[in-house]
């Protein structure tokens, strides 16, 4: 694996931030030190960085599962004191082989593949002594590096599940009981914080909200549905467009839920309101809120008199002989001919 390669990808599996100051600047210190390394030619010096950039990810990982009553995790918890840590890197005084030896069965990571993933470690260590040899050039470190990225793909094909139970947890909590309460920018802000995500780790969290189906029947469908489409730009900002949803993807799911739920067009242009005035602004750029809101605009048309393209159209009661009808079917009707009239100009 080149380098370029390796780097993005172990800076995927990390921390987007640790809301931790000390600790953003390790991170980075240990990025930085992996590429003036790299570029210097210093190979087995880059190698140290890779492993402690490996062991920074397992921390988070197993601080991760701490407090999320999973039985094995419990067990390792309650059999040494320890694992009772308030940060990632408090973890880091068990020796890593240990530590390695613990953590990897929560996964079902068998024993063959645990003794694999821990020659790492010695192999770090032979770089670590002052041994009088050159170990490590380019060619050796390019293997390397394959080997810590396919150590660090197989823990996380694991614990991805573990961290869509949790979210799928707080995710439903908040659809029924903190809606309206909590903007929907703080919500994911407080989850971030509270757990530490990846940018790999939004990635599968985007990928759970995609499956996210709010019936039709539910009496909040207009404002969960919005809280999935917003939730899912927010995530494409946070993980810098890593996902495929940006302001036009968002632009059109409101379009269709207007379209389809137009008695309710004034409620979802309250909600985008309240949401940007509330958080949205923290993320979003203001001309990104314009387009989203004159998209819902263009929804929101009395039912009397209405400007398309500088033309009036006639009242509804020169398009129906309202004999016989109820508000509702005058109204619906006249909304499809509105929308009918838009499509004809266009």
């Amino acid at each position: 694996m080149n380098f370029d390669t390796f780097r993005q990808e172990i800076e995927a599996y990390l921390p987007i931030d640790f809301y931790n100051e000390e600790n953003n600047t390790y991170k980075k210190y240990l990025l930085d030190a992996l590429t003036e390394n790299w570029e210097n030619e210093k190979y087995q010096f880059c190698l140290l960085a890779t492993n402690m950039l490996f062991m920074s990810y397992l921390y988070k990982g197993f601080w991760f599962l701490l407090d999320k009553h999973i039985q094995i995790v419990d067990k390792k918890v309650q059999m040494n004191q320890r694992y009772l840590v308030a940060a990632p890197y408090e973890l880091s005084v068990i020796p890593e082989k240990s530590f390695i030896e613990d953590y990897l069965p929560i996964y079902n990571i068998g024993k063959e593949r645990r003794k694999i993933i821990s020659m790492l470690i010695d192999c770090r260590d032979s770089c670590a002594h002052a041994n009088g040899e050159i170990l490590f050039e380019k060619d050796d470190l390019e293997s390397k590096f394959q080997e810590y990225n396919k150590a660090i793909n197989d823990i996380f094909n694991k614990h991805k599940s573990f961290l869509v139970d949790s979210f799928k947890k707080i995710f439903g909590d908040y659809l029924n009981q903190e809606l309206g309460s909590t903007p929907c920018y703080d919500f994911l802000q407080n989850f971030c914080s509270k757990e530490k995500v990846s940018i790999k780790e939004l990635i599968e969290v985007f990928n759970y909200i995609n499956t996210v189906v709010i019936p039709n029947s539910d009496c909040d469908y207009v404002q969960k549905q919005f809280v999935v489409f917003i939730l899912k730009f927010y995530i494409s900002i946070k993980t810098c467009q890593k996902v495929d949803y940006n302001v036009e993807n968002l632009k059109d799911d409101l379009s269709l839920l207007c379209s389809a739920n137009l008695d309710k067009t004034q409620t979802i242009k309250d909600i985008l309101e309240s949401e940007w005035a509330l958080s949205g602004y923290k993320v979003a750029t203001e001309d990104e809120f314009n387009i989203l809101l004159d998209c819902i605009n263009g929804y929101l048309h009395p039912l009397s008199e209405v400007e398309v393209h500088d033309e009036l159209i006639p009242s509804v009661d020169e398009f129906y002989d309202i004999a016989g009808k109820s508000e509702k079917e005058i109204s619906d009707e006249y909304s499809l001919a509105l929308l009918s009239n838009k499509e004809d100009k266009n």
